[in-house]
Formats: C-alpha cells, structure tokens, sequence
C-alpha cells in the first residue's frame, strides 16, 4: 500500500471514531420484548424464540404445536416407492427423503 492510501486510510478511521460519539444506538429486541410486556431474563427471553420442532401428521402435513399446517410435508412418491414401502417408512425416513428431493 502506498503511502497516500495509507494516509488516506488513516484520515477515515480517525474520523470515523470521532464521529462514532454521535451515533445513536437503537433499542435491541430485548428492550423492545420488555416495553411490549415481556418480564424475564435476556437469557429466558432468546429461550422463549425457540419454537418446536415440528412433525409430520398422518395425513402428511406440517404439524407445528399441534396445529396442522395444511402444508404437505411428504413429496409425491409414486414411482418411488410401493404403497407397502410408504408405510414402513419412519418419520426420520421420510425427512430424509424430503431433504434428497
């Protein structure tokens, strides 16, 4: 690097920490979690954000916390597998599948 680009560089990062005193910082999420209602740790707050894991139910949809979803989960797999076949598969089976698709 030569040496006007190192001064030029120089030049910006003084200036950009000087005027980094005047930058507002916005609330975090948190914050926003607390004045909407939310009481508890940040820790307890990040946990609550995790939702379940969601199933597959026997008609084949997307169940998330009980609630069937209407969203297929399984692909069409006629032509891949029996009828026999289909009904051995486990969950897992299936997930697997759905990724390879």
């Amino acid at each position: 690097m030569d040496l006007f680009t190192v001064a030029l560089l120089k030049r910006y990062v003084v200036e950009t920490i000087t005027n980094a005193e005047d930058i507002v910082v916005g609330k975090s999420a948190y914050d926003i979690a607390l004045e909407n209602g939310f009481s508890g740790t940040e820790q307890e707050w990040l946990e609550s954000l995790k939702g379940e894991t969601p199933t597959i139910g026997e008609n084949g949809h997307w169940i998330i916390a009980g609630v069937d979803t209407g969203l297929t989960a399984v692909p069409n797999l006629d032509g891949y597998y029996s009828e026999e076949n289909l009904e051995a598969l486990t969950t897992d089976e299936i997930l697997e599948i759905c990724k390879n698709k």
